[in-house]
């Protein structure tokens, strides 16, 4: 396979996951509405370490490590996101 194949593989990879994070990051709104109305804090470290280690498994263990800071940068901007919505 050449270069610019696997290059555009990627681009197209890399479509479906600005769309998965558009969605996700629609659902973080959400969290953040309910968190607000609640009272709850935006860290729920347990369910955090739940996401962490079911991705790290599904990943299996080639991809075991970076799943967990793929996720991990994931819910950081989703954190940031969920603060900025409920310091409005």
């Amino acid at each position: 396979m050449e270069l610019s194949e696997i290059r555009q593989e990627i681009d197209t990879i890399d479509a479906e996951l600005v769309k998965l994070f558009v969605r996700r990051m629609r659902c973080a709104d959400r969290v953040a509405e309910t968190k607000r109305a609640s009272g709850k804090a935006v860290l729920d470290s347990a369910r955090e370490a739940e996401i962490l280690n079911h991705a790290a498994q599904a990943a299996g263990p080639d991809f075991a490590d970076d799943a967990r800071q793929f996720f991990s940068d994931l819910m950081s901007v989703s954190r940031a996101r969920q603060n900025r919505k409920l310091a409005r």
